[in-house]
């Protein structure tokens, strides 16, 4: 999985591969949901530049996905 991660006019969107772009909105400061579709995710570390982007899917599995420079 390749996702780019964008902030546009304050706006969050996550891009999966070669699909079209979504935008998410803050549950918290980490937590976010997309507009849609039922997908949710969270930054990790909670303080300074995230690191990884962890991946909450409906069946249960929360993959870690790790920043790339």
């Amino acid at each position: 999985i390749i996702l780019t991660i964008t902030v546009e006019n304050g706006h969050l969107f996550v891009r999966e591969n070669d699909e079209e772009k979504q935008e998410y909105l803050a549950e918290s400061p980490n937590d976010f949901y997309s507009t849609t579709s039922t997908d949710e995710c969270s930054f990790k570390p909670e303080t300074g530049l995230a690191q990884v982007l962890v991946l909450h899917l409906d069946d249960g599995r929360n993959p870690e996905l790790k920043r790339v420079p």
